[in-house]
C-alpha cells in the first residue's frame, strides 16, 4: 500500500512538474537536480517534455521578434504617409489676361487671371485672392476657403470672386452651401452672394450664366460699381486702365470677349466721360475727350 501511495503522489508531482515545464514557469535543470531518486522512464519524460517546451518557446520567441518587426514596419510606413502627405499644396499665382486649368479627381477648377491660391488635398482651395470657377463632377464636395467665407459646392458649378476683406462675390451654379462668421446659408442656382465694406446681400440674377463664369465667350456684370467692373475688364483683357477718379454709379451688362475693350469701356461710362487710348495700349478713362494720344 506504501509503494502503491508513494507512487501515486510521484505520479501527481510529475503531473505538476511537466506543467510547469511546459508553461515555462520553472528551470528544468533546477528541477531534475531537486527531484527525489528519478527513474529511467521519468527522466525520458522529463526530457520530452523539456525539447517539446524548447521548441515551443523558441516558436514563441520567433513569433513575438516578427511581430515586433511588422509593428516597427507598420508604425514606420504610417509616420512616412502622414509627413509625406501631411500638406500636399500646389500654389498658383496666375498673371493678368490669363486662365488656368486644373483638372482634379471631383471636378474641374478654372483660375483666372491676378488670381492667387493654394490647392490642397486635391479638393479644397484656399483663394487669398483673384477669382475661380468650380465644376464638379462625381465625388466629394468641393471647398473654397476665403478671407471672409467658406464655400461648399455640393452640386453643379460655382465662382468665388474676393478682393480680400473689402469684397466677395459667391455665385451660385448649383447647389451651394456658404459659412462665414455670422451666419450659414444655401444659395440657390442663380442667385449671388456678396458682401463688401458696407453691407452684406443676397441677390437673384437675370443672366447667372454669364455672371461670373469667364470660361465662356460672354460675361455679365449685374449691380456693380463701375471701378470693380473696370478692374474686372482690365484683367479680362489684360489692358492697363488708368483713371484719377471714376463716377460713382452702378451698371449691368453683358461683355462679349471680343468686343475691343475701349468699346466696352465707352457702354459702361455714363455721359460726360470719354475713353482714350495710348500707344502702348493703356486706356485713360476722364471727363476730357482728347482722342487717342500717340506719343
Amino acid at each position: 500500500m506504501e509503494e502503491k501511495k508513494d507512487q501515486n503522489e510521484r505520479q501527481k508531482l510529475l503531473e505538476e512538474l511537466i506543467d510547469l515545464f511546459a508553461q515555462g514557469k520553472t528551470p528544468f535543470k533546477q528541477n531534475l537536480k531537486t527531484w527525489p531518486g528519478i527513474d529511467k522512464k521519468e527522466k525520458e519524460i522529463l526530457q520530452q517534455v523539456k525539447e517539446i517546451t524548447d521548441r515551443e518557446n523558441r516558436k514563441t520567441k520567433r513569433y513575438l521578434i516578427l511581430v515586433t518587426l511588422l509593428c516597427v514596419a507598420a508604425f514606420g510606413f504610417s509616420l512616412y504617409m502622414y509627413f509625406s502627405y501631411q500638406d500636399p499644396t500646389v500654389s498658383y499665382a496666375i498673371l493678368p489676361g490669363n486662365i488656368r486649368e486644373v483638372k482634379l479627381p471631383y471636378g474641374k477648377i478654372w483660375i483666372n487671371g491676378n488670381s492667387k491660391l493654394d490647392l490642397q488635398s486635391d479638393s479644397i482651395i484656399y483663394l487669398h485672392e483673384g477669382e475661380v470657377f468650380l465644376k464638379k463632377e462625381d465625388g466629394k464636395q468641393m471647398v473654397v476657403v476665403t478671407p471672409q467665407n467658406k464655400v461648399v459646392l455640393i452640386q453643379g458649378n460655382t465662382n468665388v470672386l474676393t478682393r480680400g476683406e473689402q469684397y466677395e462675390r459667391i455665385t451660385s451654379l448649383g447647389t451651394v452651401k456658404l459659412y462665414n462668421d455670422k451666419d450659414t446659408m444655401n444659395l440657390k442656382y442663380g442667385s449671388e452672394f456678396r458682401r463688401d465694406s458696407s453691407k452684406v446681400y443676397v441677390q437673384q440674377l437675370q443672366s447667372p450664366e454669364y455672371v461670373g463664369n469667364f470660361t465662356v465667350g460672354k460675361i455679365a456684370f449685374e449691380n456693380e460699381t463701375i471701378g470693380f467692373v473696370v478692374n474686372q475688364i482690365s484683367n479680362l483683357y489684360n489692358t492697363k486702365i488708368s483713371y484719377t477718379i471714376l463716377p460713382n454709379v452702378v451698371v449691368s451688362l453683358i461683355v462679349d470677349k471680343k468686343e475691343d475693350p475701349a468699346e466696352v469701356m465707352k457702354k459702361i461710362l455714363p455721359a460726360g466721360w470719354y475713353v482714350s487710348r495710348k500707344k502702348d495700349g493703356t486706356l485713360i478713362v476722364s471727363t476730357k475727350q482728347v482722342g487717342d494720344i500717340k506719343e
